[in-house]
């Protein structure tokens, strides 16, 4: 009796099947879902193809090698907060103008968030981050989201180091849109 297994979830099983999601029917006959354990419902070949592709990954891991960071920068009214993690979300450092004693306890002008910037870039730099994602966080001014992206590309080249790069910079900023729709209140 031939059993029917939806496509996704032979896309999930398979990181192969991320370059090609139709399967032939032949894996899908080679199936078995009546066991409990997750490598025994892979059929043989799909499995093994996973076992390298791991395989090949962990090395990395256990030197210590993460390729990319993260550099999350909110800047705020009073104050910018950044914080530096790999891409499994380990945090590395994290700076504030507090933290660098620039406010001195006083409202913190809005022109202190490039210092912090550029700190975080030198750190970032020590740190030996060979590229990093930035995202942008907060619903200040544009203008304030720009000094603290060019603080800290020019922190990364004030170290005299070239070699990191800045992949993407994405703005995360939520949007208020005012909710759902409520319920259609009762008429008595």
């Amino acid at each position: 009796m031939q059993r029917f297994i939806p496509r996704r979830l032979l896309t999930f099983f398979s990181p192969s099947a991320l370059i090609s999601p139709i399967r032939p029917l032949s894996v899908a006959k080679t199936c078995d879902f009546t066991t409990r354990s997750f490598s025994s419902w892979l059929p043989q070949s799909l499995s093994e193809e996973w076992g390298e592709e791991r395989r090949a990954l962990e090395p990395q891991h256990r030197m210590g090698v993460v390729k990319q960071h993260i550099v999350y920068i909110s800047p705020k009214k009073n104050n910018t907060f950044i914080t530096v993690t790999d891409t499994d979300g380990n945090k590395k450092f994290s700076t504030t103008v507090g933290s660098l004693h620039l406010g001195k306890g006083t409202s913190v002008p809005r022109f202190f968030s490039e210092p912090v910037t550029e700190h975080a870039g030198q750190e970032a730099v020590k740190l030996g981050i060979k590229s990093a994602i930035i995202r942008v966080k907060g619903s200040v001014f544009f203008k304030k989201k720009k000094e603290a992206i060019l603080g800290f590309r020019k922190g990364l080249r004030s170290a005299g180091i070239d070699h990191c790069q800045i992949d993407s910079i994405q703005d995360c900023t939520r949007l208020a849109h005012n909710g759902c729709r409520l319920k259609k209140k009762r008429r008595v």
